[in-house]
Parts: structure tokens; C-alpha cells; sequence
């Protein structure tokens, strides 16, 4: 359901040790695959691990009915007509939108190349578009505490959003919002742990709590990406510029990748990622800037002359706080419209859940009170913010004593015992895991 008009953005994280896979290359051609990231940059060189990682995502990716995840290494980046890999992966679905990992009433997913559950059709790489490369390749509604509901997931409730893959992915004009695809490695631990369901997580939480399980921790290779898209024609983007959008065509509409969040684990707190298209503040309605972090590395030369040389670099974020105490800051202005003050890695610090549901300080709102404590997009103000993390934390003129990238290690504990478990920086599994209807599987019980 997509067409490749340049406008990006993104988070994701990646292990070289899933390369191979993801890059197998075709014996009978031109082997166009980039060179694996290497996990060591994410710390030694943060805007080149990006920049790679954008190259590996990019790529085009054979038939998902052939294998999920695979890049197809005939062809080149940016390729008219082709694919991206990340859009083989699975959909995350949620609550009132059809998904592929947290399925309607806690089913347990099937294997990872199954393809069985209904997805839109991908998008692609304008195929009208004069490229470079063309040389080269011939709802159901549950009561929420408004405290703990994620800042991405505002998107669903109480407003009437059109659904597109998977439900939250196109910009309505407000932030919070996201289409959100998993890896393998990512889907698979959700799998084996038995993640995918609300039921599942509290089993584990409390499998924690009698010592039959550990912390929640993703392997290396474990990735995740949000994307946002807008409507070209609402937007106002010139006809003449949609071709420089990765597209997606939805029930009459075209659609332009505006976006790319991406996160990976190739460091504990993940290495997070913001990717946007280039002429960003041009289209639409005024939007405050996000807060980015200068490209050290620059766009690569592999994505000149395709759709792709449209994005560029919004930032990266590897740690809370920076070596001198400041919190450390990256946001979109589309993805976090309203609340572009904010942190990445702050936010989904506070993804928690508990043997009983119990709720936690621990929450996305949480997050905001120690960095910006006044967001009217989300109600919050310093009165608000002072019920949710305590007087101690203001100063009298309702100033906070300090900004804090790192968050209180008090909000995950109950009676001086760790209770509230992370579930490792992914919001998606207690914001998209669904209530079970059946009994689960035995080897989910502990």
C-alpha cells in the first residue's frame, strides 16, 4: 500500500550478528547490499551507525511471502517500485487495530514468516520517479489512566482516526502517533517469553517476582520502527514534490513517509534514531521544530539520485543525561508535535508492568514532569506533575529543582523491593498487548 516519495524519519536499533540473514546475497547478481552496521559504532560514531542503519532498513526487500526481513540484493537502494525491509516486518497492532504480534483477544502470533494475518500492502519507491538507479536495475475501548497511557498511543482515543497500518500511522495533526514494525529477533523474544498479551505480562511480572524468570531483556539483534505519514493533498505538498516521498496509497489517498523513528539494541538503553524528509517544515500547518542533534557523518552517497536522498539525519540519542548532567534531548516535529521538548529514551524508560495491574509513577507523563512539567497538549502542568512525582522535585515557583534525563528509581519500587519490571525501553508491549479470552499456551505458564 505504499509508494517510495521521499520525506523520512525513524528510530531502530541492529546487531551485525542478523547481517547475513538480512543481507544474504543473490549468487546470480549484482550483490548491491551495503556493508553490515557495526554495533560498535552506535557508541564510537552515532551518526554513522544511523546512516547505516537507514542504508540496511532502506533497502529493498524481497516478496514477504518469500521470507520477512530479507533484503533482496539484486537490487539497488531506491529502486522504483521496490519495497523497504522494515515494512516486511511485523506489524504491532494494538487495541481496535488489526496487527500482526498483539493480536485481538491475546492470541499467541504465528512464526515469523507466516503470512496469514491480513496487512496493507507495503509501500514503494515512486515508480514515476527519474532516478539515478534506474540505470542500474532495468476499537475496543478500555478505561485508561490517563497517566499511564503512552504520549504515542493519545492517537486512539476519543478520536476518530482512519486506520493505516496499523491504525496510528498517519498525522492527524496532533503527535503521538506512529506505525510500529518489529523485527525478527524482536518478535521472536516477544514470542518465546510469551510477551504478547496483557495476561502474559503479568504472568511474567510475577514469574519475576518468585525467581522462575529474569528481567526482561532483548537480545542484541533486536530492533524496532515507528513511522509516521501524512496525506500529500492535505498537507498541501506540491504535486511535484510527492514523488520525493516514499508512498502509500490508501483508499483513494496518497500517502508520504514523513518520518522514521528507529531503535536498536546494540547498547543496554538501546540506541535511538530520528530520520525526517528534508523539506519537513515546508508543508501543512506552522509546527514547532523537533530538538535534534547535528549529523557528525553526513548523508551517504549510495542515496544519491534515489527518493531516499530526500531524508535526512534528525538526531540520535544514546544515554539519559550528557557529561556535564543535562538531560540529553531528540524529538520530531511531527511524532512529538505538542510536546517536542522530550526525550526518547526518558519516555521509554517508564515502560513497566506489574503482577497486578497495580499502576506505577512510572509513565510516559512521569517522564515529561522531570524535563517539562508544563505540556498543555497533554494536560499536564506543574500542579499536575507535583501529584505525579511529589512536591520534593519544585521549587515554590513551581520551577523544578532540576531537569533529570534519567528516571527516579523510586517509581519502580513497592515496599523497597523492585516491583515494577521495564520491559526493556518497548512501549509497544504493555500499550499494545490485549487481554486473553482463551487459556494460553501451557509452556506460558509458570
Amino acid at each position: 500500500m505504499r509508494n517510495i516519495f521521499v520525506q523520512g524519519f525513524c528510530c531502530l536499533l541492529l546487531s551485525t550478528t542478523t547481517m547475513p540473514t538480512a543481507f544474504a546475497a543473490d549468487k546470480t547478481a549484482h550483490n548491491y547490499c551495503q556493508l553490515a552496521p557495526v554495533r560498535s559504532d552506535a557508541l564510537d560514531f552515532p551518526s554513522k551507525h544511523a546512516w547505516d542503519l537507514f542504508l540496511m532498513l532502506n533497502h529493498p526487500a524481497v516478496d514477504r511471502e518469500i521470507e520477512r526481513g530479507r533484503a533482496d540484493c539484486a537490487r539497488p537502494i531506491g529502486d522504483p517500485g521496490s519495497t523497504t525491509v522494515w515494512e516486511s516486518w511485523r506489524n504491532a497492532g494494538k487495541i481496535g487495530v488489526q496487527g500482526e504480534v498483539f493480536l485481538k483477544d491475546g492470541v499467541e502470533p504465528p512464526d515469523w514468516n507466516d503470512t496469514t494475518i491480513p496487512d496493507e500492502k507495503p509501500g514503494q519507491v515512486p515508480k514515476e520517479a527519474i532516478t539515478r538507479v534506474q540505470a542500474f536495475s532495468g476499537s475496543d475501548r478500555q478505561p485508561i489512566d490517563p497517566r499511564q497511557i503512552s504520549f504515542h498511543d493519545w492517537a486512539l482515543i476519543d478520536k476518530a482516526k482512519p486506520q493505516f497500518s496499523p491504525g496510528d500511522g498517519i498525522f492527524e495533526g496532533g503527535g503521538a502517533f506512529g506505525e510500529t514494525r518489529l523485527n525478527r529477533e524482536t518478535f521472536e523474544f516477544i514470542k518465546r517469553n510469551c510477551l504478547w498479551s496483557k495476561d502474559g505480562l503479568r504472568r511474567y511480572a510475577q514469574a519475576y517476582q518468585d525467581g522462575k524468570k529474569p528481567l526482561i531483556v532483548f537480545p542484541p539483534g533486536a530492533m524496532e520502527v515507528k513511522a509516521a505519514w501524512i496525506d500529500l493533498e492535505r498537507e498541501k505538498v506540491p504535486k511535484e514534490k510527492w514523488n520525493t516521498f516514499y508512498s502509500a496509497d490508501y483508499k483513494g489517498k496518497k500517502y508520504g513517509l514523513m518520518t522514521l523513528h528507529v531503535i536498536t539494541k546494540d547498547i543496554p538503553n538501546w540506541f535511538w534514531a530520528s530520520f525526517h524528509h528534508k523539506d519537513q517544515l515546508s508543508f501543512g500547518d506552522k509546527l514547532e521544530p523537533g530538538i535534534e542533534t547535528p549529523d557528525e557523518f553526513g548523508q551517504p552517497s549510495a542515496l544519491k539520485g534515489t527518493v531516499w536522498e530526500n531524508y535526512v539525519l534528525g538526531g540520535t540519542q544514546i544515554e539519559f543525561d550528557s557529561s556535564t548532567g543535562a538531560p540529553t534531548m531528540l524529538s520530531d516535529a511531527h511524532v512529538e508535535k505538542g510536546f517536542v521538548r522530550s526525550s526518547c529514551i526518558t519516555c521509554h524508560s517508564t515502560a513497566v508492568i506489574s503482577p497486578d495491574d497495580t499502576k506505577s509513577v512510572a509513565s510516559q507523563a512521569a517522564a515529561m514532569c522531570i524535563l517539562t512539567p508544563t505540556v498543555p497538549e497533554f494536560d499536564l502542568d506543574p500542579k499536575g506533575c507535583r501529584e505525579i512525582i511529589g512536591d520534593k522535585y519544585f521549587m515554590k515557583d513551581d520551577k523544578l529543582v532540576a531537569e533529570r534525563g534519567a528516571p527516579l528509581p523510586e517509581w519502580y519500587m513497592k515496599n523497597d523491593k523492585l516491583f515494577f519490571i521495564q520491559t526493556d525501553f518497548l512501549y509497544s508491549l504493555p500499550q499494545r498487548a490485549q487481554k486473553e479470552m482463551n487459556s494460553p499456551p501451557k509452556r506460558c505458564v509458570w
